[in-house]
């Protein structure tokens, strides 16, 4: 289907705009059950923020009041239903943004996500205790977080998977060799044990190729270094600076030339094949040595000795020349007539 036929939001997706639809669902005389989990009025995803807009259905006080489920100082917390643009601010910051409510958090001992409603109250569009219909300063300062976080994750994860499809070809090829010098360590990267042990065991990268990507690497560690130090002290212009201009470019440099020397390489082993072999075959092959060079040896001393007894016998059978004188023999020292 070409994109003439598709639907609008789709042409705009083409063009590299992000399109977020926000479904409001209006509902007059709603059933008291009809809500979303946890009695809320928004929902939000990846994809969609759907919110919830109540009239004329309340039993807890004003027309529009609906009941959110939580009481405080005995008394009901009800919320204005008509009213969904908090709602939908706050579903835009989610899924736009990354921004969770400030009341909830990841429990890892209970591994599920936790609600401390201490923190429900304030300047944010979250909650049934706030009726705050914006972004606060310290949501926004957040938001930037979560986005210059989200490049440098991405970035990082492309550079991790570069570094392991180095591993794996060092492990594979190399195996033996490096094993002592601690490859099998998964916390590290082969470029980290080249770097921070002492060895005497070559690959076909060359020893430049090392040097300058072990160089790169430090460059990007010193980086993520300085966007630390900005994010900490909330100067997001600069934090922008070095995540645009120097840190992207420079993992985007490193994983090209990691693949580069990784294709070299590879084509280098394509000639040979490196393997070990256990002490037992090791033993046998030295045994099946030493008898195929023993055989060889008292074959050539054979020879030799057929060689020196054939010449004897071949001395043996000339006659000197007498010039008519008798034989002499040296068994009886007598001359034969």
């Amino acid at each position: 289907m070409g994109k003439e036929n598709e639907h609008h939001i789709a042409q705009l997706r083409h063009e590299g705009t992000r399109v977020l639809p926000v479904f409001v669902l209006a509902l007059e005389n709603h059933p008291e059950d009809c809500v979303l989990s946890n009695r809320q009025l928004m929902a939000a995803d990846d994809d969609s923020v759907i919110v919830l807009q109540l009239r004329h259905g309340s039993k807890w006080g004003g027309p529009d009041d609906f009941f959110t489920g939580h009481m405080a100082n005995g008394r009901r917390v009800v919320v204005d239903g008509s009213q969904s643009t908090r709602h939908v601010i706050a579903g835009l910051a989610q899924s736009l943004a990354g921004i969770v409510p400030p009341y909830q958090h990841f429990e890892s001992r209970l591994d599920r996500v936790e609600n401390d409603w201490r923190w429900a109250a304030g300047a944010t569009p979250f909650g049934p205790y706030s009726n705050y219909e914006g972004v606060s300063e310290i949501m926004q300062n957040a938001a930037r977080r979560n986005q210059l976080l989200a490049h440098v994750g991405a970035a990082l994860r492309q550079l991790q998977h570069q570094l392991d499809a180095v591993d794996a070809f060092v492990d594979h090829h190399f195996r033996g060799p490096w094993e002592p010098a601690g490859l099998k360590d998964a916390k590290r990267h082969w470029l980290d044990t080249v770097a921070s042990t002492r060895h005497g065991y070559n690959t076909t990268l060359s020893p430049d190729v090392v040097f300058r990507l072990e160089s790169s690497l430090a460059n990007i560690s010193n980086l993520l270094e300085d966007l630390a130090m900005d994010m900490f002290t909330h100067d997001f212009k600069k934090a922008d600076g070095t995540v645009g201009q120097q840190l992207l470019p420079a993992v985007a440099s490193l994983c090209t030339e990691l693949d580069q020397q990784l294709d070299a390489a590879e084509e280098v082993m394509q000639c040979c094949r490196l393997g070990t072999v256990s002490l037992v075959s090791q033993a046998f092959m030295l045994i099946v040595a030493c008898a195929g060079a023993a055989a060889v040896f008292f074959m050539l001393v054979g020879v030799a000795l057929c060689a020196r007894y054939a010449k004897r016998k071949a001395v043996k059978n000339i006659s000197l020349p007498t010039f008519g004188l008798p034989m002499y023999s040296g068994k009886s020292g007598t001359w034969s007539l």
